[in-house]
């Protein structure tokens, strides 16, 4: 994502390993969350953006069956995800998010860590909302200001962090339906459960029909 600040190979906001085994587990396990909720929904076709070097994409792909179109905006993390984590239907694309042009082509979105790095929060969201099809779903996920507050020392590549109020407002405002916040607790175990007190929060919302 390129805005005030760029996610890139070379700042220490991306997982990056060949193998899921040396993937920080509670970025794992936010795909693997979304992954149980779509293949429930019997999606056919995903977009993951913000993919980075691709681990999830394939994860969803794998786990749901679903052809899955995974962007991001760095040229490295393309590269990087379609050497180590190519899969069949999976398509990764190098985008801009401002420049999404999909018009209700997606039965589900997933974005993680990914908001927080822009500075056209909204344009975001409608974009993601305009993506999806009528009763389709958007998961994603995003410091907790309540509970990790932002520092820009701390958080050097990051805009500004949301409270649960906060986030669901925007979700709102650009016209999502917001089912289910969930919540994960720490950072080195990052299990996802029910909740909004977690340092990261997960928001499961629908496009209405």
């Amino acid at each position: 994502l390129v805005a005030t600040a760029t996610k890139s190979m070379n700042n220490g906001e991306r997982q990056i390993s060949p193998n899921y085994q040396n993937i920080r587990a509670d970025h794992k396990n936010r795909y693997e969350f979304a992954a149980q909720i779509l293949s429930k929904l019997r999606v056919e076709k995903v977009l993951d953006l913000a993919c980075g070097i691709g681990y999830g994409a394939k994860m969803i792909a794998q786990d749901t069956g679903a052809d899955v179109v995974a962007i991001d905006i760095d040229d490295g993390a393309i590269a990087y995800a379609n050497e180590f984590y190519s899969y069949q239907g999976v398509c990764f694309r190098k985008l801009d998010a401002r420049e999404l042009d999909f018009d209700a082509d997606f039965d589900a979105v997933v974005s993680f860590e990914t908001i927080e790095h822009v500075d056209f929060d909204k344009q975001l969201l409608s974009n993601f909302f305009q993506s999806l099809m009528p009763g389709g779903h958007f998961i994603c996920s995003t410091p907790n200001q309540d509970i990790m507050p932002f520092d820009k020392k701390r958080f050097a590549y990051h805009i500004k962090h949301y409270t649960n109020a906060e986030m669901t407002g925007l979700l709102v405002s650009v016209g999502f339906d917001v089912v289910k916040v969930y919540k994960q607790a720490d950072q080195k175990n990052g299990k996802v459960e029910p909740g909004e007190d977690g340092a990261f929060s997960i928001f499961v919302c629908q496009k209405p029909n």
